[in-house]
This record gives structure tokens, sequence and C-alpha cells, in this order.
């Protein structure tokens, strides 16, 4: 039986004062083979990154491969539990491995359904940003995504062989 929070998980942009969670949180993930937050270690210039974040979701200055997207943290009380990415187009490489919606929960606050929380919120939001669908990819032997995605209405399409790390991905898609 899973310990169910009772406190209100929300989505919402990474702030200045967020650092130390967030690095917190970074920690939790050091060696899983989950990058919890994209292009930022600890240390490095926090002020730097959030203007990052900011262009990714405008959608300027963008690197090579990278399309317009939200970074969101899952946040309860004060406290970072997870991050959800949510890219509002996809490239061929997100087509087969990424999609639309990423996410990932803190080692210490998995099973108190913040998965779940994160995902059907992102749902609203991709709506909001006019997304007929959204994709999601998971490994296979990933059981805890494969739960989320389909208790948020996913559907398996098919399974693809992710030719970087040679792990067998499920790809899902759940219509808004």
């Amino acid at each position: 039986m899973s310990n169910r929070s009772h406190e209100k998980l929300t989505l919402r942009c990474l702030e200045s004062s967020d650092q130390p969670t967030f690095d917190d949180a970074i920690r939790q993930f050091t060696g899983s083979g989950f990058s919890f937050a994209f292009g930022y270690t600890p240390g490095d210039d926090f002020a730097k990154y959030l203007r990052t974040l900011d262009d990714q979701r405008r959608g300027i200055n963008l690197l090579p491969g990278q399309v317009p997207s939200l970074f969101l943290l899952g946040v309860v009380g004060d406290t970072v539990v997870g991050r959800l990415s949510l890219r509002l187009e996809l490239t061929e490489a997100l087509r087969n491995i990424g999609g639309h919606i990423g996410f990932g929960v803190c080692p210490k606050h998995r099973e108190k359904g913040y998965a779940k929380a994160m995902l059907r919120e992102s749902l609203h939001l991709a709506r909001q940003f006019g997304l007929p669908r959204v994709l999601l990819t998971c490994d296979s032997t990933n059981a805890a995504s494969q739960r989320t995605i389909l208790a948020c209405g996913g559907r398996l399409e098919n399974m693809v062989l992710d030719a970087t790390t040679g792990a067998e991905k499920e790809r899902y898609w759940i219509d808004l």
C-alpha cells in the first residue's frame, strides 16, 4: 500500500530561492543514470541556468536538437519532490526516444503519488499549449513509470531500441 501525501503537489518553474532543495534533489539522483537537471550541476552559476531555462521556455537561443520546453518542479510545501519536462515540439530523435514529457520523482519521495500528480498536471498544461496528444517513453524495465503513464491514459504504441544506451523503450501516447 502506498503512503499517499496529504499535501498538494504543484508544478512550477524553478526559482532562485529553490537552489538548496534543487541541489539536494540532484544529489539524490547521483549515479542513477537519470538526469534530474539538464546542463546544471550543484556549484554552477544558478542565475545563468535560470536564464537558460527561461530561453528554452520562450524558444530562443536553443542549442541544436533542443525544442521549446518547460522545465517544471514538482513541489510540496517548499520541498522539491520531482521534476517534469514538457517539450512543446518534437524532433525526430524525440519522436523515437524522449517524447513530449519526461518526469522523475526524487528517491526519498517515491510511492506517494507524486509522479501521477505531476503527469496529470502536465497534461492540462500541454492542452493549454494546443497539443492534441503527447508522447511519453520509458525503459521497458521501468514498471513505476509504466504504471504512472497507464494510470493517466497512456496507450502503448510500440517498443524501440535506444541506440545510445541499448535499452528497450516503450512509447505511449495520451490523447488530450
